[in-house]
């Protein structure tokens, strides 16, 4: 139950790299006071942070030694799931209105691909690779749900329908020839 001095925001909760287990938690209050949608954590000193606020999108980065800077010339209002590659070198968030790409911590966001509707599950794989699972609608192949895949650090990306999928949300990728993908209301 929250107290008075409680935020009611979500807050990263951090695990230091040499405790195992989950046995002592360190809270970060640098994302406080946000809505936080998505996290995609690069490495083990960084994250990148898809939070809003009333006036809508606010993408974080994260960087173990400042907390979170917030970035607030996001072009899209609502942030459904982000991923990042080491170092936050590339970062990805996906919307309703498609995937956008940063390569500069947020300085600037631009649109990749071609696909919109919910595209609620992002993942980053292999260090270079991002992995969107979801419902898309493309210039190629109109409505589909499936996965869109790029694997140059989301400069270029490739779908892949997954036939008779309905609401697709999630997607989990073990190995190349392995995927894991949910669907249902």
């Amino acid at each position: 139950m929250p107290t008075s001095t409680t935020s009611l925001a979500l807050a990263l909760l951090l695990l230091p790299a040499d405790v195992a287990r989950a046995a002592s938690w360190v809270m970060d209050n640098t994302c406080e006071e946000m809505a936080i949608y998505g996290l995609g954590v690069a490495d083990a000193s960084h994250a990148a942070v898809g939070a809003t606020s009333a006036s809508g999108a606010l993408p974080a980065f994260y960087n173990a030694s400042n907390g979170c800077t917030f970035t607030a010339n996001s072009p899209s209002g609502a942030i459904m799931d982000m991923a990042a590659l080491p170092n936050n070198e590339a970062v990805v968030y996906a919307t309703f209105a498609g995937q956008y790409l940063s390569t500069d911590q947020g300085a600037s966001w631009n649109r990749v691909g071609d696909a919109v509707n919910p595209i609620q599950s992002v993942t980053a794989l292999n260090g270079d690779s991002f992995a969107l699972a979801g419902e898309f609608t493309t210039k190629e192949l109109g409505y589909f749900g499936g996965v869109i895949l790029s694997t140059d650090k989301g400069s270029t990306w490739t779908s892949y329908p997954i036939d008779g999928a309905q609401y697709v949300r999630y997607g989990a990728y073990p190995s190349d020839t392995t995927w894991y993908i949910t669907e249902g209301s």
